[in-house]
């Protein structure tokens, strides 16, 4: 597997080569995404998915802060935190917000059983409901088991399913990520919330989706 450095240098300097890139890094952290997920194990029944959605917890500012990870992004849609809070925040002083307010803030795997990573609620709800039983960062469950104790040792011992090189790649991509933010640019999911590149905004979202969170980056800083 080529490490990120290598696709920047094997890329064509213009629109087309960037575009490509971008289509290929989103082809990355889809596949890997794919094959970390087992399809024979930890999928969802639909009280499973109601249950977990309803239990996420609705983050406060000041509770990201004391987690650590106020400047931190969430690691679906690579949207800032205070970002994500500035547009709750603004959504809910509406009459008709253009989004459920189940959807909106940032909320935590926060149970016992639970990894504790922090996510954006609408791209996590969006995962739960299409029936992945894992963590999308760390694969460890997120419903409660009978079976966990014993699930976890074997899942333990037979280590992650994501291949080193997709994970080291990953890595790469998000400090990248990070160090694009820290100079201005962004990423983008598209309006069914699937990532589709970084840096260089890849379109322009229709007025009427409302959905560039960029806007909101600012208000919580």
């Amino acid at each position: 597997m080529a490490d990120l450095r290598s696709l920047f240098e094997n890329t064509p300097h213009d629109a087309h080569g960037l575009e490509a890139l971008h289509e290929r890094i989103a082809q990355i952290v889809s596949d890997s995404l794919a094959r970390g997920e087992d399809p024979s194990a930890n999928q969802l029944s639909p009280e499973q998915i109601r249950n977990l959605i309803s239990g996420l917890p609705r983050l406060t500012e000041e509770q990201i802060r004391d987690f650590g990870d106020h400047d931190a992004l969430c690691p679906i849609c690579y949207t800032p935190f205070t970002a994500i809070l500035a547009e709750e925040e603004t959504a809910l002083a509406m009459d008709s917000p253009a989004y459920p307010a189940d959807e909106l803030g940032v909320t935590k795997l926060g149970e016992t059983w639970q990894c504790g990573h922090l996510f954006c609620r609408r791209d996590i709800s969006k995962w739960i409901r299409g029936g992945h039983g894992s963590c999308p960062m760390c694969r460890r469950s997120l419903a409660e088991s009978t079976t966990a104790a014993n699930s976890g040792a074997t899942q333990e011992a037979s280590g992650p399913t994501t291949s080193p090189g997709d994970e080291e790649l990953l890595t790469q991509i998000r400090a990248h990520m990070e160090e694009l933010y820290s100079h201005g640019a962004v990423a983008y999911v598209d309006h069914e919330g699937d990532f589709r590149g970084f840096g260089e905004p890849l379109y322009t979202p229709a007025a009427e989706y409302d959905d560039d969170r960029s806007e909101f980056s600012g208000m919580y800083s």
